[in-house]
């Protein structure tokens, strides 16, 4: 399944690969249990790819503020500390 993960973040382009991997920086700092956080990026990546393929602005997905999209994507699958 992660070979995939790679095959498919490789065709990500342009800004969108450059807002995947912050994105994924930033999970990858968040307390997610692993297989939640695959299954988010892996969501996110269909929602990019898609997005990407359609011509739809990055800004329709993320809004104008990357940290805040990351914050809210992420918020519920925290562990409570």
């Amino acid at each position: 399944m992660r070979d995939s993960y790679v095959f498919y973040t490789d065709r990500l382009t342009g800004e969108y690969k450059d807002a995947f991997a912050g994105v994924e920086t930033y999970a990858l700092s968040l307390s997610i249990d692993e297989e939640t956080q695959n299954e988010k990026l892996d969501e996110l990546l269909d929602m990019f790819l898609s997005a990407q393929e359609a011509g739809t602005p990055l800004e329709k997905i993320i809004g104008n503020n990357m940290d805040r999209f990351c914050k809210n994507y992420f918020f519920r699958y925290q562990y409570k500390k």
